[in-house]
């Protein structure tokens, strides 16, 4: 089985530095904000996530973990209590995952920073391509990341 590392730099595109400075600019100071990724499944969220964790020197929630095959989550109680935790300490998070933004309302938290991560003519998986259109449509995203990547594992 053939495998790539996936933070092999000449997999991402040229504006990823970018990303990171826009996205601490975008934040401001260091507080209990929540920066949520978003975007269809396979696209590359949780690398992104990874990475931008590893540069801003933060955790990483992947929400995609919970995800039941209706749309919904399993354990939101587990999801609420760790996100509450860290912004009541006045610390900030990631939170990833196909549906983040609907996820972090249903536990009633909203991101300061939405980031949709995309890719030309990536449509996702079918099990959840109808119910991503529907989200793309009820939540806006801040920035749009394109990568021109694929990612092997």
């Amino acid at each position: 089985m053939s495998s790539t590392f996936p933070l092999n730099n000449s997999e991402f595109p040229d504006g990823l530095e970018s990303l990171v400075n826009q996205t601490w600019t975008s934040l401001g100071s260091w507080r209990g904000w929540i920066l949520a990724i978003d975007g269809r499944d396979g696209i590359g969220k949780s690398v992104l996530a990874r990475y931008l964790a590893y540069r801003l020197n933060m955790p990483v929630s992947e929400t995609d973990n919970f995800l039941l095959g209706d749309g919904t989550f399993d354990h939101n109680d587990c999801l609420n209590l760790t996100f509450r935790k860290r912004h009541d300490r006045n610390n900030p998070t990631i939170v990833e995952g196909i549906f983040a933004a609907k996820t972090l309302e249903k536990i009633g938290l909203e991101a300061d920073l939405l980031i949709r991560c995309s890719r030309k003519d990536e449509l996702g998986n079918d099990e959840w391509r109808d119910d991503f259109i529907r989200y793309e449509d009820n939540y806006e995203p801040d920035l749009i990341f394109c990568l021109g990547h694929s990612l092997q594992v």
